[in-house]
């Protein structure tokens, strides 16, 4: 959900006290509800009886300790079950974790990163309410360490603060970078690329053309995934190739080289990797959407 409309998304919600809690959770969950998006609330009495007020009773409610005993993959069935034939085709879930039913922080920090991993690949939009009084400084360091997004005055904003965990580049290579980038910033996206693109050794020529079908990668993604607000991007560097990763969560089509794409949104990406010899784009399967793949090859073997 960008502010306006239901899309998959792992958010963390700041708030101070119930009443504050209330009318974000409220916020949400009418623009979930007026985008097609069922809702389920794993909340405590009183936020519940604040939504039950102010949402005409649309909310589906499940208890909070379900968010502790039933293992994450098994509550996420449970929450695409509420899917059907949604307009929407996600379903949006409001969580107050019962820190009281499992005190330990490495719990929730696992949890979280399970929670992000499960929305990349199934169709939730999750949003955690945190209060800022309650739970101490760590605990608040934990919500703004594991949430890619954070839900600031009314809209989504990328989490500045968000480290991705390390792990194997699946595009092979060194890990050179792994982020989120909002699709909305193009003049700071493509400082960004410049700037990490630099650091892999790329010289300035193979750079610039690099850059430029990433740009367009990114639109493209943003475009097909209804304009979320930050996208998942890695580059790894393999010898002298560097290879850089758009995420879609809602699938890419192939990209043929001598077919002109039906969807027209695909056009400029498809024109833009004509570019240089030196540039490939390729699409592949991840989860249940696709890896946009643009290398940059060496020039003597392109």
């Amino acid at each position: 959900m960008t502010g306006t409309d239901a899309a998959p998304v792992h958010r963390c919600a700041f708030h101070a006290g119930r009443e504050q809690a209330g009318a974000i959770a409220a916020d949400l969950c009418r623009r979930a509800l007026a985008a097609g998006s069922p809702v389920v609330a794993h909340v405590d009495d009183g936020v519940q009886a604040l939504l039950t007020r102010r949402t005409a009773g649309a909310v589906v409610f499940a208890p909070q300790r379900a968010l502790v005993e039933t293992p994450l993959p098994a509550l996420a069935d449970v929450w695409t079950s509420h899917l059907g034939t949604a307009p929407a085709g996600v379903v949006t879930v409001v969580c107050q974790q019962p820190f009281a039913l499992a005190p330990d922080l490495g719990h929730w920090h696992t949890a979280e990163e399970t929670t992000t991993a499960l929305v990349a690949e199934r169709p939730l939009a999750v949003t955690c309410l945190i209060d800022t009084g309650e739970g101490g400084p760590e605990r608040l360091a934990l919500a703004r360490a594991t949430h890619p997004v954070l839900w600031c005055d009314g809209a989504d904003v990328p989490n500045p603060d968000l480290v991705p965990p390390a792990g194997p580049p699946p595009t092979g290579g060194v890990l050179v970078a792994d982020s989120t980038l909002d699709p909305g910033a193009s003049a700071e996206n493509r400082r960004w690329w410049h700037a990490r693109l630099t650091a892999a050794g790329l010289d300035r020529t193979r750079r610039e053309e690099l850059v430029l079908v990433l740009h367009e990668a990114v639109g493209t993604v943003a475009a097909l995934d209804g304009a979320p607000p930050a996208l998942r991007v890695r580059i790894t560097r393999d010898g002298t190739e560097v290879a850089c990763e758009v995420r879609c969560r809602s699938g890419c089509p192939p990209l043929l080289p001598h077919a002109v794409p039906g969807d027209r949104r695909l056009l400029l990406l498809w024109l833009a990797e004509k570019v240089s010899p030196a540039v490939s784009l390729a699409v592949l399967p991840w989860g249940a959407g696709s890896r946009l793949v643009v290398r940059a090859l060496d020039p003597d073997r392109a």
